[in-house]
């Protein structure tokens, strides 16, 4: 039994040097706050913690450098909707602490955000890149031919050239189109071109979406600045939704795409 006793004593001994001790402990003043849960936790107020500011910086940052110039944004599909829910969720914690200011910086920085994206007076994200209430194909292209013309050229002497996919097709109708044939007549002369008649819109142009590339080619070329609206789905009516896609602001447009530092 002896032996047994001294086998055990012996065989745990090495063990009490793994035990925990305390930690150390330091004393701040109550005005630097508690750090807890991505918060700045202070008596009369909460603020966001640096590294979640950070965070978010580096995502909006990285957003920008693959779709973000300054004549142009690219919205596919998985990007933006990566970036709508990177947005929502950040913005659901700040709203929990004093932020307002700090929202406010981050739109100027990147300024883009503030037609892609509008906070509704609760605080909430809403999506700017479709509209919210159509009828018809007449009431989507005049929405964005009226939204992004006011939002990004106000001072322009012409609109922003709407092309927008009809089916397996891409069409222009209207001035959109006079315009472009007046700068590309050779793109009138492909033999898939089609000619297009929508109530509403008036007389138009179509090609086939394979054309969509070199007649995009074309606009920046010419420096006409150009939104390419596709179909994505279907509204809850049952009438196709159509998002926009591409932008280009043209080569005479106020740099307001540019990374402000």
């Amino acid at each position: 039994m002896a032996t047994s006793t001294t086998t055990i004593r012996t065989t745990t001994k090495p063990f009490a040097s793994c035990a925990p001790t305390k930690p150390e402990r330091r004393l701040r003043p109550v005005t630097d706050g508690a750090d807890f849960l991505g918060y700045i936790v202070r008596p009369q107020y909460r603020l966001v913690r640096r590294r979640v500011v950070g965070n978010l910086r580096e995502k909006l940052a990285a957003f920008e450098q693959a779709q973000v110039s300054a004549q142009h944004v690219r919205l596919p599909l998985a990007a933006r909707e990566a970036l709508r829910a990177t947005l929502a969720s950040y913005l659901g914690h700040f709203q929990h602490a004093e932020t307002e200011r700090l929202i406010q910086q981050l739109f100027n920085r990147y300024p883009w955000l503030s037609w892609l994206f509008r906070r509704t007076p609760g605080g909430q994200l809403r999506s700017n890149w479709q509209p919210m209430s159509v009828t018809s194909l007449r009431s989507q292209v005049d929405w964005f031919r009226q939204s992004f013309a006011a939002d990004l050229r106000p001072d322009a002497a012409a609109p922003l050239i709407t092309a927008v996919q009809l089916g397996s097709r891409v069409a222009l109708f209207g001035g959109d189109a006079k315009r472009t044939q007046q700068s590309l007549p050779w793109a009138w002369r492909w033999r898939s071109t089609r000619h297009e008649q929508r109530q509403g819109l008036g007389e138009g142009v179509s090609w086939p979406l394979s054309h969509l590339k070199g007649l995009g080619r074309g606009l920046r070329k010419a420096g006409l600045p150009y939104l390419f609206v596709a179909e994505e789905g279907y509204l809850p009516g049952g009438m196709k939704r159509r998002v926009l896609r591409y932008l280009f602001l043209g080569s005479d447009h106020d740099p307001l795409l540019q990374v402000r530092a």
